[in-house]
């Protein structure tokens, strides 16, 4: 393998959360890792709120990311669809949102690394290396494809033939709601806690989260 005379080479297809969280993995254990995004330029945001999870944190923290924007509760709330100010419960909570991890992940990525308008469209072995053809660069070798271009992309339908989406039994709407929009009375109720409430069709909750105008700006990337 050509890697077994230098750092591993790794080419991560896929440059969202999934794939910049390896990529900055494989990145700081001094393998040779290149990430390569279908999108030109930063990505928009993918949905709203996210509850963060121990281990984003000890990957940001081990290997030097600027600190995730974050938000806080201290309890939860469970309301009764009959109304009143429901049941409360202690359940401290740290949340973000997708852009914020997304933004603090590239910002901690090295720029020149990191490839937007590069789209994986076919990729096959030979001599001990994966030979992956990358719009906008040609055929490039690596000893490791780390495929993290999404769940409907066609390396995971060529990978997993037989796995399709099927439905859950539910659909979720997400959004969104800024706080300066919103009347203080509301404001004030809904701060400080993750609130739910069921009802006979279904469940909603609420919960705060954090601007994507404090994460940190993505470096400028690297087209070639």
């Amino acid at each position: 393998m050509p890697g077994a005379e230098g750092p591993l080479r790794i080419a991560v297809a896929g440059g969202s959360i999934g794939g910049l969280c390896a990529g900055l993995a494989l990145h700081g254990t001094d393998f040779d890792v290149q990430v390569y995004e279908r999108v030109f330029g930063p990505m928009e945001t993918r949905g709203a709120g996210i509850v963060v999870q121990g281990e984003l944190i000890d990957l940001l923290r081990t290997h030097g990311a600027g600190a995730l924007p974050t938000t806080q509760c201290r309890v939860r709330r469970y309301l009764s669809p009959e109304g009143g100010e429901g049941e409360v419960q202690r359940a401290p909570q740290d949340f973000t949102s997708w852009e914020a991890i997304y933004r603090t992940l590239v910002a901690a990525f090295p720029a020149d690394r990191y490839h937007w308008g590069a789209t994986l469209t076919d990729f096959g072995n030979g001599d001990g290396v994966v030979r992956a053809h990358i719009d906008g660069h040609g055929v490039v070798e690596a000893d490791v494809l780390v495929a993290a271009d999404g769940a409907q992309s066609p390396t995971r339908r060529r990978l997993l033939p037989d796995l399709s989406s099927t439905y859950a039994g539910y659909v979720a709407w997400r959004g969104t709601l800024d706080e300066a929009d919103a009347p203080p009375d509301l404001v004030r109720f809904f701060d400080d806690a993750f609130t739910f409430c069921r009802g006979p069709f279904g469940r909603t909750p609420s919960w705060p989260t954090s601007s994507p105008a404090t994460a940190p700006t993505p470096p400028p990337g690297n087209g070639a």
